[in-house]
């Protein structure tokens, strides 16, 4: 039977906390990382290597609390109007929209989808056909890209000044070194995303001093 892999950023997020908690310092984590998989950062890997490290660290004793799911609470896989919805949530906590509203959704859908139907108004996402759902959801990815690319283009000047001058904290200085070698070669949607959530999570924390860099 086909194995069932979970998402990247669970992986990502599983692999950091077996890191912390089996007290890994840097250099022996980036080694390990080498060893399994020729690759120094998490970013980089797909699935099946994230899939080695975090078999590794558990051979190691990195223990965590897996969810199990019954075939009753297995959910529906989405739906397309469901993946639209997504990203539309998304873009609002990321701080994009003026109103992330579901009548808000509902007015910019169909708004745009009018111009898909010869110029005729449908007055619910639910009456949308497969072909002018797609349509709206790789229009809204676009738009989501270009928000998140001049957000990053803002953020990125903040947080390497801030690295340079060595006032983040260790780890978010990690985060960020990772983060500028990813950007350099991915910017999709959901690298994007994330790189963009990290950046805003850098920002948000409490700043050190200089003299406070090194210890």
């Amino acid at each position: 039977m086909k194995k069932q892999f979970k998402p990247k950023s669970w992986y990502i997020k599983m692999i950091h906390i077996g890191k912390s908690q089996l007290r890994i310092d840097e250099q022996s984590y980036r080694a390990n990382l080498m060893a399994l998989t020729g690759k120094r950062s998490c970013l980089d890997m797909g699935i099946p290597d994230l899939f080695k490290v975090l078999e590794f660290l558990k051979s190691k004793g990195f223990k965590f609390q897996a969810r199990k799911t019954t075939n009753s609470t297995q959910k529906a896989a989405p739906t397309q109007l469901d993946k639209l919805r997504y990203i539309w949530i998304t873009m609002n906590k990321q701080g994009f929209l003026r109103d992330g509203s579901d009548s808000a959704l509902n007015k910019w859908s169909t708004g745009q989808a009018k111009r898909l139907n010869n110029g005729n108004a449908i007055a619910k996402l639910e009456w949308l056909q497969p072909n002018m759902l797609n349509a709206l959801i790789e229009q809204l990815k676009k738009w989501h890209i270009r928000m998140l690319n001049e957000a990053i283009d803002h953020q990125y000047p903040t947080v390497a000044l801030l690295s340079q001058e060595g006032r983040l904290s260790t780890n978010d200085h990690q985060a960020f070194v990772e983060l500028d070698d990813y950007l350099k070669t991915s910017r999709n949607q959901e690298s994007l995303s994330g790189i963009h959530n990290a950046l805003s999570l850098i920002l948000s924390h409490d700043r050190v001093t200089p003299k406070q860099a090194g210890d």
